[in-house]
């Protein structure tokens, strides 16, 4: 022990040559072997060698920590800390509330490497694990580590909302709402008339959540429930759920709504839907008109059947007309609802749109090992095969440009020449074919498929993108498309990217909704293929294969076919 300079005999003469020693102390240690021959007649060695040994202090190291549970106000953290040597380390578990910078010790020095703190507010707290071995002469740590957790209140949410009482004019209605965590959330009621948006508070925050409410006039209201957190520091919900109710007068019937859902073509059921309030003592009278030869057919007489069909024959507008009257009414009718519809030839008639031209709205292009990607041309390659596998499916199909036009227009007035076409022609479908690109990110790869949920009246501007934009905020000017189209578009948009990527092994970038320009402005349903990057060289080399473009316009067809 080089600290004393105190020498201990571990083995003493003998063949024997290993000996072990523990060290009770951390500092320096010399280990020497003497050796001599057996036949020697000295008393000292003939030889020795020897090695210098630095002993440390028994320690410990943090090897992990971890915080579970959830990270609200009243919610149990168990914070469990694991370290080496597992069997022989000492643990000490603390807490910190960071917006006091208060220490907690939440378990003192022992083997117990778990604990539990069960937050009283907000803030950001840490947890720390201190260890040391068991074997340690120090009385701090040898290790730690910590975790930062950020404690929120639970945010308040609405389970539900129920109107009771009845929609008669001068019939008190009663709302009571139910949220969660329900011992510690404030509601705030309130209901709208619809037909001047004037907007009620019928209770202010508080824990009190059922209010009444007494309509004055025929119309539609909205009883809205706003809720948050009782600790909760803004004046703003957590959480709403609203519900529509029709006031209606006493035995007398409103025509709320018509649908006339279906293909408008010749020889195709179209089906009519109607509701009125009080719906439970509404009666219904169908009606359809075509409008060339001014003849009217009752679909269905009167009766609490609000459903109907009819198969037109020929083409052109049809008038669909309900009379609504209440169950207890005397007079002819109450109130009636009428929608008209235009009815097409039975052949479907598509718009293929190649994306791009020669000039003001020309593709990207880029080159890889000498080859170069056009997409104005790789647009028109894949186009020109989809109306192939359309026509000889039995559609009519018109492109918005053809392979040997050199078209030049500024991106405004080609995109806008491109609508104007398929709108005019009154289409069924419009498909625009692209090309992706992206020139930060080469290794950029995968299909997608726009749609868009806009309507045509909100934009009056368009990026170099060929996005439409607004210079106004939406719901300014803006309204909404129309459902047909809307659904129409999403449910193409979606099989065709899914399909895509599952039969020829794109990447799948989902269907997505954007107000590119010519999906936005078209009337009928309108998708934009993004058949891949050309900005990836391998996937650049994929697009331009005639192979592959055929198997992707088949795909594309099939999706088509499927849905128109």
């Amino acid at each position: 022990d080089r600290s004393t300079d105190t020498w201990t005999v571990l083995s003493d003469w003998s063949t024997k040559n290993t000996a072990t020693f523990v060290p009770k102390k951390a500092g320096n240690y010399s280990f020497v072997v003497h050796v001599k021959h057996k036949n020697s007649g000295t008393t000292t060695q003939d030889s020795y060698k020897s090695v210098d040994v630095k002993v440390g202090s028994a320690k410990s190291n943090a090897k992990s920590l971890s915080v579970t549970g959830g990270k609200y106000v009243g919610s149990t953290l168990t914070m469990s800390a694991t370290a080496d040597p597992a069997d022989k380390t000492l643990y000490k578990l603390w807490v910190a509330d960071r917006s006091t910078d208060t220490w907690t010790v939440l378990s003192d020095w022992s083997t117990k490497n778990t604990a539990t703190f069960v937050p009283k507010k907000a803030g950001n707290y840490s947890f720390v694990v201190h260890v040391k071995h068991k074997n340690s002469d120090t009385k701090t740590q040898d290790s730690y580590k910590s975790v930062d957790v950020n404690v929120q209140y639970k945010k308040s949410t609405v389970k539900s909302l129920t109107l009771s009482g009845g929609n008669e004019i001068g019939q008190p209605i009663t709302m009571t709402a139910t949220a969660d965590p329900s011992d510690s959330t404030l509601y705030k009621l309130w209901v709208a008339d619809r037909s001047t948006d004037t907007w009620t508070v019928l209770s202010d925050w508080s824990t009190k959540n059922t209010a009444t409410f007494t309509p004055k006039k025929k119309g539609n209201y909205s009883f809205v429930v706003h809720v948050k957190n009782k600790y909760s520091t803004s004046n703003v919900q957590e959480d709403y759920m609203s519900k529509d109710i029709f006031a209606h007068e006493k035995d007398k019937a409103t025509a709320i709504s018509l649908d006339v859902t279906g293909n408008y073509k010749v020889n195709n059921k179209i089906s009519i839907n109607a509701l009125a309030e009080p719906q439970n003592n509404a009666l219904y009278k169908i009606w359809v008109c075509d409008r060339v030869t001014e003849t009217w057919t009752l679909l269905s007489d009167w009766s609490t059947n609000k459903t109907a069909s009819f198969t037109p024959k020929t083409s052109g507008t049809y008038s669909v007309v309900v009379h609504v009257k209440h169950k207890n009414s005397k007079a002819e009718k109450d109130d009636y609802i009428a929608k008209d519809i235009l009815v097409k030839p039975d052949k479907t008639l598509i718009v293929i749109d190649p994306g791009h031209n020669y000039g003001g709205d020309a593709g990207a292009e880029y080159k890889h090992n000498g080859v170069t990607y056009n997409e104005t041309i790789l647009n028109m390659e894949v186009a020109s095969k989809l109306k192939r596998e359309l026509v000889s499916r039995g559609y009519e199909v018109v492109m918005t440009r053809e392979e040997n036009d050199r078209d030049t227009l500024p991106m405004r007035e080609s995109l806008a020449k491109r609508v104007k076409l398929a709108n005019d022609l009154n289409a069924d479908l419009f498909v625009s074919i692209h090309h992706n690109t992206a020139p930060d990110a080469p290794t950029a790869n995968g299909t997608e498929v726009y749609y868009s949920t806009a309507a045509p009246i909100a934009g009056i501007a368009v990026t170099d993108s060929g996005k439409d934009i607004g210079l106004f905020p939406k719901g300014n000017l803006e309204i909404k498309a129309t459902n047909n189209k809307i659904s129409a578009s999403k449910k193409l948009a979606t099989d065709m990217v899914n399909n895509i990527a599952s039969q020829l092994g794109y990447t799948n970038r989902g269907a997505k909704d954007e107000d590119f320009y010519v999906v936005k402005n078209t009337l009928m349903p309108s998708v934009l293929v993004e058949c891949g990057f050309i900005s990836n060289p391998s996937e650049a080399k994929k697009l331009a294969d005639p192979n592959n473009q055929l198997k992707f316009a088949k795909i594309l067809a099939d999706q088509i076919q499927k849905q128109f």
